[in-house]
């Protein structure tokens, strides 16, 4: 049997690791500087992977986190603090339905834009009155730290609410100027699904509305049906407040190329219009 936690924050105790990865059946894995090294030869059994997410705090069985569920991805991600780190966390089975958890560090802080150096074109953004602000970039490319960075110059200037949506809650945003409701998806969360936590979301009169989906095109383009659809209640494209959404794509030109030959049957014409409006 591994100490799997003790093991991890001995791992974690090294500033250039950003993950580390766990598969039943192998030994731990971590990366650093982008590379990927291995930590020892012992095996991780599935009591190693239990102990450690009941370390976690995680009571939910690891094969019930990691099976396909109602908001469409296969597997479970959540964020937890482990000693001085905060970590995502990400179940999915992999290797022949082998349970697999990659963890990855996260900032224990919002980050400001002048920190991470963000140009004065994307500042700007911040002072949208409403339209649909995508950040894209490759895994690991700072799309999340970006949008967070974003998050907390509006926290900070204007005075409205802002709501996010994520999955999971990767970086802590306190209430400031703005008024701040995050809405988590997942099992024991916020919202069961996607969907589930956008409806009803027009009674909270956002001033901003953010969406933290780091890999999936899906959710976008149920944003863009949830636009097209008269009868929602919800309809994001006609509010008065901008969206900023972060999808996992190296392009945001891809991504609108993406939406558009979607739904180029049926109401495929709608959307070019749609998206020329905000």
């Amino acid at each position: 049997m591994i100490d799997l936690k003790q093991r991890l924050h001995d791992i974690l105790q090294n500033n250039f690791v950003s993950d580390v990865h766990l598969t039943v059946g192998e030994p731990v894995w971590s990366r650093a500087m982008g590379n990927m090294q291995r930590d020892g030869d012992q095996l991780i059994s599935d009591s190693d992977v239990a102990m450690l997410l009941r370390d976690f705090g995680i009571n939910t069985p690891a094969d019930k986190l990691a099976v396909p569920r109602m908001t469409g991805k296969d597997g479970e991600g959540f964020a937890v603090t482990f000693g001085s780190w905060r970590l995502r966390v990400d179940l999915v089975y992999a290797n022949a339905r082998r349970l697999a958890i990659v963890m990855r560090k996260l900032n224990s802080r919002m980050p400001t834009v002048e920190e991470i150096g963000l140009p004065n074109a994307l500042i700007r953004q911040t002072d949208l009155p409403t339209g649909l602000v995508l950040i894209t970039g490759a895994t690991g490319s700072g799309k999340s730290t970006t949008l967070a960075a974003l998050l907390e110059l509006v926290n900070l200037k204007r005075e409205g609410h802002i709501i996010t949506v994520e999955d999971p809650v990767e970086y802590p945003i306190c209430s400031k100027r703005c008024k701040v409701t995050t809405r988590e998806i997942g099992l024991e969360r916020d919202a069961s699904s996607f969907d589930a936590a956008l409806r009803r979301n027009d009674i909270y009169h956002a001033c901003v509305y953010c969406i933290y989906f780091l890999w999936s095109h899906h959710r976008l383009l149920e944003l863009v049906r949830k636009a097209l659809e008269p009868e929602e209640r919800v309809c994001v494209f006609q509010v008065s407040y901008p969206v900023l959404h972060s999808v996992l794509a190296l392009y945001a030109e891809e991504v609108l190329e993406l939406v558009i030959a979607y739904f180029r049957r049926g109401i495929g014409y709608q959307v070019p219009g749609k998206i020329a409006k905000l």
